[in-house]
């Protein structure tokens, strides 16, 4: 969606929260913001779009904001054939945007269930939520901030969800932000780690006591436990709750995935790695988490595919050049990994030695003066030390050197710090050299829980609770209805205004159509139609009348539908059809 270029924070905004609303329904694959938005005001046709994304349908439109007024465009377009098959316009008040938003996302879901197959719908109610419009613009700056994601733009995100907090203070999705935020604060060392994530954690806990089933605050919990609290029980569980709420999670399937290599649970990891990275296949920052993922688990040919698809992407970035250097070490390309090392650049476009990286090539080499040597140029705290590639080369390189000694002294302090790095201790393959020495349950006090928790139960409301008995008696109906009282005739019709004739829910009867006539419903309902047409044809009364005329008559409302339907379902255009029926 795009708009007037000063208003790009509410646009983004806007779009945002509607992706967030699609995204929390299961069954529905929803592409996440960071791979939607690369598209935004390119000129790109809607196959390529499609293709690249991994998607069948493509929602676009714009919004428009003068004042206090908005205007919200929608279309959903088919990506096989370009075909426009709904559209609506919002015109709306500023002050009613949150009803709007929800209003649209539904209006979305539906008409993509109808075209593309079931999945289930929680029906709900539109409400006008009166919130404080400034304080919720604010909001909407800090989010377009936070997500250049460089530090002055989260330094200035926090700032502005602090004051968003001053104005409205039980709003579990606000308190959930400000959990995030003052998370990549710590990340970023714009603050000292142990105080960020103290305010991270407490942040998530409030926004849990508002809203138990918010999906950014079950994950900014679950991102507080496992890096500050080192609680793999609730961050599990958290991290569960968040992938139950919202499905299509990204962020929250990366920090799945990481919680299970702590763990153990490499397939469980590699499956949730694969998951974000299908949601968000374009996004370089999806992409680094993926080949960090990858070479955590030690899968490092794919990870330097994915690294070196983030560098094509973002030739100059020094995290992802950083990752590449220890994922050619790992690979044991100390040639490559050194010279990489030695031409890293910096922000302002610089290029220079990475002195971590280069000493714990050179132990690994066995080059122990010069380790040493890169070793004495690093301080001890470095300042990345949480990324997701990133090792303490105070422990690596005297590790290496079988320096246990001076390891060993560096991993309390690291323990202490909660540094990131020993979250990932079972699968550090210089840690293999420390497992015979007495000292190497020192690294049991990383975590205090083991992860052990099982799935969070699901919600009654989400499952269908339709049995086989059920199913049929509602298809009987269902056919009964279409034979006798031909609802399909009107060109309008929609799985709503079905289900209400059938008096059964909306959900039961799309679930009835795909599993009984392996069809959605804009498939089923046009197969009646086609049907409807040929008896037409068969009446000598319409013999004057055009196809067109005639598909008007049996249900179909322009002339676009009808020759789609054909063509999806008969494979053939409508005279071609009925010429091989002998009825034209």
């Amino acid at each position: 969606m795009s708009e007037q270029k000063e208003n790009d924070y509410f646009s983004d905004g806007i779009t945002e929260e509607i992706i967030n609303t699609l995204s929390n329904i299961d069954g529905l694959q929803v592409t996440s913001r960071m791979s939607s938005f690369y598209f935004r005001d390119k000129q790109i046709d809607i196959k390529e779009v499609g293709e690249r994304l991994n998607v069948s349908v493509v929602l676009e439109g714009s919004v428009r904001r003068s004042g206090s007024n908005v205007r919200i465009t929608v279309h959903l377009v088919n990506v096989a054939d370009r075909l426009q098959y709904w559209s609506e316009t919002y015109n709306h008040q500023l002050d009613d945007i949150f009803s709007v938003q929800d209003e649209i996302s539904d209006k979305v879901a539906q008409k993509m269930r109808e075209h593309v197959g079931h999945f289930n719908i929680i029906e709900k109610s539109y409400f006008s939520q009166k919130e404080d419009i400034d304080a919720y613009e604010l909001y909407l700056h800090s989010k377009y901030n936070f997500n250049q994601f460089n530090q002055e733009g989260i330094q200035l995100a926090a700032r502005q969800i602090e004051e968003v907090l001053t104005h409205i203070q039980d709003s579990a999705k606000y308190c959930a932000t400000k959990s995030v935020y003052y998370a990549y604060l710590g990340l970023f060392n714009v603050m000292p780690m142990t105080e960020a994530l103290e305010i991270s954690y407490t942040s998530a806990t409030q926004a849990l006591k508002i809203d138990p089933t918010d999906p950014e605050a079950n994950y900014a919990k679950a991102v507080a436990d496992f890096i500050f609290g080192g609680d793999l029980d609730n961050a599990l569980y958290h991290i569960q709750k968040a992938l139950h709420y919202r499905p299509n999670f990204p962020l929250a399937l990366s920090a799945y995935a990481f919680v299970n290599v702590a763990i153990g649970n490499h397939e469980q990891a590699l499956d949730a790695a694969q998951k974000s990275i299908k949601l968000d296949p374009i996004s370089a920052s999806a992409r680094y988490y993926y080949a960090v993922i990858l070479m955590r688990l030690g899968i490092f040919h794919k990870a330097l595919e994915a690294v070196e698809a983030c560098l094509e992407q973002v030739p100059n970035n020094v995290n992802f050049y950083q990752l590449k250097g220890v994922i050619l070490t790992r690979l044991g390309r100390y040639d490559e990994a050194r010279s990489l090392y030695m031409n890293v650049p910096d922000a302002q476009g610089n290029t220079g030695s990475y002195y971590p990286g280069l000493g714990i090539v050179y132990a690994h080499m066995g080059n122990k003066e010069k380790a040493l040597e890169c070793l004495s140029r690093v301080p001890e705290d470095l300042p990345n030390a949480y990324f997701g590639y990133a090792e303490n080369p105070h422990v690596i390189i005297p590790t290496l050197l079988g320096d246990l000694d001076t390891a060993f002294k560096h991993i309390e302090k690291d323990i202490e710090k909660k540094k990131f790095y020993l979250k990932f201790y079972k699968v550090l393959p210089a840690f293999e050299l420390l497992k015979q020495d007495k000292r190497y349950h020192l690294l049991e006090r990383v975590f205090y829980t083991k992860g052990a928790l099982a799935q969070p139960k699901k919600e009654k409301y989400l499952k269908s609770g339709i049995g086989k008995r059920e199913v049929s008696a509602i298809n009987t109906k269902l056919i009964r209805l279409m034979e006798t009282k031909k609802p399909y005739l009107n060109g309008n019709l929609t799985l709503n205004m079905l289900a209400q004739t059938l008096n059964e829910s909306a959900n039961h009867v799309s679930q009835v159509i795909n599993d009984q006539h392996k069809k959605n419903f804009f498939a089923f309902t046009n197969e009646y139609r086609i049907q409807e047409m040929e008896q037409l044809l068969k009446d000598p009364e319409n013999k004057k009348l055009t196809l067109l005329a005639l598909a008007h008559k049996a249900g179909f409302n322009s002339k676009t539908a009808f020759n789609m339907a054909f063509k999806n379902l008969k494979d053939a255009t409508p005279s071609q059809f009925f010429k091989t029926r002998n009825l034209i």
